[in-house]
C-alpha cells in the first residue's frame, strides 16, 4: 500500500514584539508562556498529521522581526506555501508597517502560489487601534485570510489552525515521496541441509 506524503512550509513575519512566537506556540503546542524570549534569527518548529488520508508535515518557520534580521527573511519567504503575517493591534506603527511585509513577500513570492494569512494580534488588550485604521490598510492590500486574534487568551487560535489545515489540504503531494507501507511478515528460518 502507499501513503502520499507532502510538506507545507509556513512562514510567520511581522514587527519584534507583535507575538508570532506565542501564536506558534499556541498553534502548536498550545500553551502561551509569558516571558517568552525574542527571537533572534528564526526557530523552526513542525507538526506532522493526517490530511485527507495524505501524511502532511507542517514546517513552521518562525522569523525575528528585528530590523537587523530583515535580511534573512526572504530565505524563509522562499518557497513558502503559507505566509502568516502578524501585527499587534495596539501599536499603529505596527499596523502601518504591514504594508512592508507584503512587499517584501510580494517580492518573493510573485510566481507561487501562496496563501496569506494576516493576523492582528493582542485582541486582548483594551488599548487596540481605532478598526478604520487597520481597514485602510488591509483594503489596500491583496491578502486570503484576515483575522483577530489573541494568542494569550487562546482567542481565535482554533480558526488559524483550521485555515492553515484547509490550504494544506489544496496543495499538491510531494513528487516521489510515496511511503511504501508493507504488511511484515515474520520470515521462517531456513535450514541448510
Amino acid at each position: 500500500m502507499f501513503m502520499q506524503k507532502k510538506t507545507v512550509k509556513c512562514t510567520i513575519i511581522g514587527d519584534s514584539c507583535v507575538g508570532k512566537s506565542s501564536i506558534i506556540e499556541r498553534i502548536i503546542n498550545a500553551t502561551f508562556l509569558d516571558n517568552k524570549e525574542t527571537t533572534l534569527g528564526a526557530c523552526y518548529h513542525q507538526t506532522k498529521e493526517l490530511i485527507n488520508g495524505i501524511s502532511t508535515e507542517i514546517q513552521y518557520w518562525d522569523t525575528a522581526g528585528q530590523e537587523r534580521y530583515n535580511s534573512l527573511i526572504p530565505m524563509y519567504l522562499r518557497n513558502a506555501d503559507i505566509v502568516i503575517l502578524v501585527f499587534d493591534l495596539s501599536f499603529v506603527n505596527s499596523i502601518e508597517s504591514v504594508k512592508k511585509w507584503k512587499k517584501m513577500t510580494d517580492q518573493m513570492l510573485s510566481s507561487k502560489n501562496s496563501k496569506l494569512i494576516i493576523l492582528g494580534n493582542k485582541l486582548d488588550l483594551s488599548n487596540l487601534v481605532n478598526k478604520k485604521k487597520i481597514q485602510d490598510i488591509l483594503s489596500s492590500i491583496q491578502y486570503d485570510y484576515y483575522l483577530e486574534v489573541s494568542a494569550k487568551k487562546n482567542t481565535n487560535i482554533n480558526t488559524v489552525k483550521r485555515y492553515i489545515k484547509l490550504i494544506s489540504e489544496n496543495i499538491e503531494p510531494t513528487h516521489n515521496t510515496n511511503i511504501i507501507i508493507e504488511k511484515l511478515h515474520p520470515q521462517t528460518k531456513k535450514k541448510c541441509c
